[in-house]
């Protein structure tokens, strides 16, 4: 597994792997007829998970590729720091207030991005998957920037 997914820590992997099985046993009946061996079975479900992982680990890799190659110039004028702040705490209120937006999508966004809360505990939490949580997380921060970008606009 090292050499195939050489940035996925085998122990996470291995965790979620012990994590589906104790959720499949409740159902899982051993056949060799039908469903073939279980060490075949068990290879299978770590191979998917550590491709998972992996698939994972490059895409937060290119997020933070990407978020180097725009650094943001720090303003040494602090007027410009306190109008950049009172144009997000605008869009943050204005997010919070927007009636389309879900009251989940709300909640996730409040407890990731301003809490700081970990996704798995809000994933939990809310009986959803992690993958879902940074969509959502991601989803919002891009709304944010559409509103801040509306913000400035109309500013000028």
């Amino acid at each position: 597994m090292r050499e195939r997914f050489p940035s996925v820590e085998a122990d996470e992997a291995i965790a979620e792997t012990l994590i589906a099985l104790v959720d499949v046993f409740g159902s899982y009946r051993y056949d060799p007829e039908e469903t073939g061996r279980f060490h075949n079975y068990l290879t299978g479900v770590l191979r998917h998970k550590a491709l998972r992982l992996h698939k994972q680990a490059q895409r937060e890799r290119s997020l933070r590729e990407r978020a180097a190659e725009e650094p943001k110039e720090p303003s040494d004028d602090p007027e410009e720091e306190n109008y950049r702040q009172s144009l997000f705490d605008i869009a943050v209120r204005q997010f919070f207030d927007d009636e389309t937006i879900a009251p989940r999508t709300k909640e996730i966004f409040r407890r990731t991005a301003i809490k700081g809360e970990s996704p798995e505990t809000v994933a939990q939490s809310f009986m959803m998957e992690r993958h879902a949580v940074d969509q959502i997380k991601s989803r919002s921060i891009a709304k944010l920037r559409t509103i801040v970008g509306a913000l400035e606009k109309a500013d000028d």
